[in-house]
């Protein structure tokens, strides 16, 4: 089981990380405040394309929580870099990069990062146009 990022809108989609000073001592438990930002605003999002296969990489932050989307069919998802905590059925594995996995077809995952990642996911596909691939994966 496993990966594929969030909510099945991207224009509505949102995630949820800590504010944290960039200087300073780390502060106390009570004074970090969660935030909610944009999917956008959070995650470097790059796309690759060629014959048969789609791939979309994503660069995302630590302290990042976020939820995949459901496809229809298994796809494969690389992590080259970071570490995340994801979250299926009520069962949780860690995945320190480099690493890979299968997400199960009608999967939703929850995902956090832990350290910065660096994720590619993989979907078969014959479809050429990048903004409805966007959408769809």
């Amino acid at each position: 089981w496993f990966l594929i990022w969030v909510n099945t809108n991207m224009d509505t989609m949102t995630a949820e990380t800590q504010q944290r000073p960039v200087f300073g001592p780390p502060p106390m438990a009570e004074q970090t405040q969660p935030r909610r930002a944009s999917f956008d605003e959070l995650v470097q999002i790059k796309h690759l394309l060629t014959t048969g296969l789609y791939v979309k990489a994503y660069h995302a932050p630590a302290g990042l929580r976020m939820y995949t989307k459901q496809f229809d069919q298994d796809h494969m998802t690389i992590l080259a870099r970071g570490t995340a905590l994801l979250e299926l059925g009520g069962q949780a594995a860690k995945l320190v990069g480099p690493a890979h996995c299968v997400i199960p077809a009608h999967s939703r995952v929850t995902v956090s990062v832990l350290e910065d990642a660096v994720w590619y996911c993989l979907h078969p596909t014959e479809l050429t146009d990048l903004e409805q691939l966007n959408r769809l994966f």
